[in-house]
C-alpha cells in the first residue's frame, strides 16, 4: 500500500475516503477538508445515493452492531439502538434512548439511462 511517512493509517484512510490511489493523493498530505468542502469523499457520495450505516459499540458489554442499507429514508442509527436492546434485553438496565429521525429532504431517487450504465461495462485492472 505505502505512506508518506511511518504512520501508515493516515495514508489508508484517505484511499479509502477519496478512492483513488495513495500517490495519487500525494496533494493531500495535510488533510481532507478540500475533499470535504467539495463534497468528494466516499461517505458523502454514497449518502447522497441514499446509503445509510451506523456502527454502534458497547465496549463494556464486548458487544457491536453494525446497521447497512440502500433506502435513503432509513434510519440505521434507530434499527441499531433496537437490535442492542434485543440482544442486551438481560444485560442493560434502562432502555436505550431513541435515535432521532434525520431530515431527509434531499433524498431523490437517482434514476441513470442503462444505456449510459452500458458504457462502463468491462474488464478494469488497477494500476
Amino acid at each position: 500500500m505505502g505512506a508518506w511517512t511511518g504512520a501508515v493509517c493516515v495514508p489508508s484512510r484517505t484511499m479509502l475516503n477519496t478512492g483513488r490511489f495513495l500517490w495519487k493523493n500525494e496533494h493531500l498530505a495535510n488533510g481532507l477538508d478540500g475533499e470535504r468542502k467539495e463534497g468528494r469523499l466516499w461517505a458523502q457520495q454514497l449518502k447522497r445515493a441514499g446509503y445509510r450505516t451506523y456502527l454502534g459499540r458497547f465496549p463494556e458489554k464486548r458487544f457491536s452492531v453494525m446497521v447497512l442499507s440502500n433506502l435513503a429514508a432509513f434510519n440505521p442509527g434507530g434499527m441499531a439502538i433496537k437490535i442492542a436492546d434485543i440482544y442486551l434485553a438481560d444485560q442493560i438496565t434502562e432502555k436505550s434512548p431513541a435515535m432521532p429521525e434525520e431530515s431527509r429532504e434531499d433524498a431523490a431517487a437517482v434514476v441513470i439511462d442503462p444505456e449510459i450504465l452500458k458504457g462502463y461495462a468491462g474488464e478494469y485492472e488497477m494500476e
